[in-house]
């Protein structure tokens, strides 16, 4: 499969005049709808364009969503006059010809990728790398087009002190499970790597109860969540928790920032698919001393739930992180998902995510 003439142009054309967009990479999207991408060997995608607009479907034959066989909708882009009907009016009959029951979105092949709209943009928002980001009127227009909110997201924004008051909240945990042997530590590449298959191994259980959850094959794993990935994540702050045998019991990954580097018209951008902590690190603080610090994914295995272990890690993740930044991100955390509260009370405000759903039969 290749990318129909003129679908990367699309974005570039939405956001022309956005200075805080964070272009997305031609060469990485090309990529995910060639061979080269593993989710083509059970899968299918339909990438269109049209007048203005773009927009892909994804169907996977074995996603069921509340028992229902179910379709996404994704890479959308539309100009403000764009005409992007005609093309939902394909992908929905392209759905239903596979027996798709709902049709969901934005979701850019799964939910490991890019997905949601963004419900309350701003002048003044500038969206890390991997934040959902969209001109306003794109929930309304998913609306008009007869889809309906089906999940709410949120991202919390807080400040370092913030932060360092959770922690402390939550610190008798942590020492609790260092006193029954636990540690909790930097998280290291070379850890990471080679705890892979074990974390391949446990992704299901820690992931499982996601919204639209469909299993990674080995090759799959490794490509979206191997070396390249995390070597994104921030030496600084994000951590690892180890069980009194040595197993593995927890992570909870941050990730510096970026989009000093990455958005449009930075000076020496870099794409947001490119970025290596160790690589280029000192060339954000160069440009922002004191970036803000995403704690984004976070993780505990089945064997060590109900024991403190997300308690400290954050514990441990705020230390480190709060004197490398002057705010942070909790983000894009499910309305309804309990490490939620981990938050509350620690933030000043919020951004607002939605996923949305329509009723094909």
């Amino acid at each position: 499969m290749t990318l129909p003439p003129g679908f990367c142009e699309v974005a570039s054309a939405v956001y022309a005049d956005d200075p805080r967009w964070i272009p997305e990479d031609p060469a990485a999207l090309a990529r995910s709808f060639s061979p080269a991408n593993p989710w083509f060997a059970d899968n299918e995608a339909l990438p269109l364009v049209g007048d203005g607009a773009r927009v892909a479907g994804f169907f996977q034959p074995d996603l069921r969503v509340e028992g229902r066989t179910v379709a996404f909708f994704g890479c959308w882009e539309r100009q403000p006059q764009g005409d992007d009907g005609p093309l939902f009016d394909r992908i929905e009959a392209w759905a239903r010809e596979r027996g798709a029951q709902d049709l969901y979105g934005p979701i850019d092949f799964t939910t490991y990728g890019p997905y949601r709209v963004l419900l309350n943009p701003s002048p003044d928002l500038q969206p890390f790398v991997g934040e959902p980001y969209n001109p306003p009127g794109y929930a309304e227009r998913l609306e008009a087009l007869g889809f309906a909110l089906e999940q709410s997201y949120l991202s919390q924004v807080g400040t370092s002190e913030q932060a360092l008051q959770l922690a402390a909240f939550h610190r008798p945990t942590l020492e609790r499970l260092q006193g029954e042997g636990y540690v909790v530590e930097p998280l290291t590449v070379a850890a990471w790597m080679e705890r892979l298959p074990e974390l391949h191994g446990m992704i299901d259980a820690i992931f499982g109860a996601n919204f639209a959850y469909s299993p990674l094959s080995w090759p799959t794993f490794q490509q979206a969540c191997g070396e390249g990935f995390v070597r994104k994540t921030h030496r600084g702050c994000s951590v690892v928790a180890w069980g009194p045998g040595g197993d593995l019991a927890g992570f909870f990954l941050g990730y510096a920032d970026w989009s000093a580097l990455a958005r449009q018209g930075a000076v020496g951008r870099l794409p947001a698919s490119a970025f290596d902590f160790d690589r280029h690190h000192d060339a954000l603080l160069a440009v922002e001393p004191r970036p803000r610090i995403v704690a984004k994914t976070v993780g505990v295995a089945p064997a060590h739930r109900r024991k403190g272990i997300m308690q400290a890690l954050t514990v441990a993740l705020s230390e480190r992180a709060a004197p490398l930044c002057d705010h942070w991100y909790g983000a894009t955390i499910r309305a309804d998902n309990p490490s939620r509260r981990y938050g509350q009370g620690t933030a000043d405000a919020s951004r607002w995510y939605g996923l949305f759903r329509k009723r094909l039969l």
